[in-house]
């Protein structure tokens, strides 16, 4: 397997496919996994931390793989890791994957390209047996990062603006591993990896 059979096949066969299907019924307005989408798309971003040149490859752990990666999608995932606001791989990731849940309150949205408005709930403000919130806070689609933290302490992940910016990542990420001379091979991590279901 080269490096295009590799893409080809796991990255858009496998994983941009089952991610564009979900975006696509959630616009037929049919129910559509929000929450599977999201832990897939952050999951996949760790991948691919794995899969990015020597010179860009951390050495380490999941975390870093994660961070590498996430750091490809754009000026504004850049931003959120540097400014340190938030803990974007243990509170999404790590909170998706271990408990079902993002860490703190979250809402998780399907669609961006369509203007509107989307309404985040606040967070919990006390402790107790009756629900007390702050405020919520309107967020004005489209969005420009598919991630974040908003003023009034909520966070939000819109699933289609986190996967264009992670399609594109990846798209990139194949162009400059293709163009290498010789190109390398795939990441030993997928070598095995076979699906009865795949494409």
């Amino acid at each position: 397997m080269d490096i295009d059979d590799f893409f080809q096949t796991y990255i858009y066969g496998w994983m941009c496919t089952d991610i564009e299907r979900e975006i696509e019924w959630a616009r037929q307005r049919k129910p559509a996994g929000n929450a599977l989408c999201a832990l897939g798309l952050l999951s996949y971003t760790e991948a691919m931390g794995y899969v990015l040149p020597s010179s860009r490859r951390p050495h380490g752990g999941s975390r870093l793989h994660f961070d590498a990666f996430f750091r490809e999608l754009g000026p504004g995932y850049v931003k959120l890791l540097d400014d340190k606001a938030i803990n974007v791989y243990e509170v999404f990731r790590c909170g998706l994957s271990h408990e079902y849940f993002v860490k703190q309150t979250c809402t998780i949205a399907m669609l961006n390209n369509s203007p509107g408005e989307l309404e985040v709930r606040g967070p919990r403000v006390n402790e107790g047996p009756t629900v007390q919130r702050a405020p919520s806070h309107i967020l004005q689609k489209p969005i420009e990062c598919g991630l974040g933290l908003l003023p009034n302490g909520s966070y939000y992940f819109i699933v289609e603006k986190y996967y264009e910016d992670f399609r594109a990542a990846c798209e990139q990420l194949h162009q400059e591993l293709k163009s290498m001379n010789p190109p390398p091979k795939p990441p030993v991590l997928y070598s095995s990896m076979s699906s009865s279901d795949g494409p």
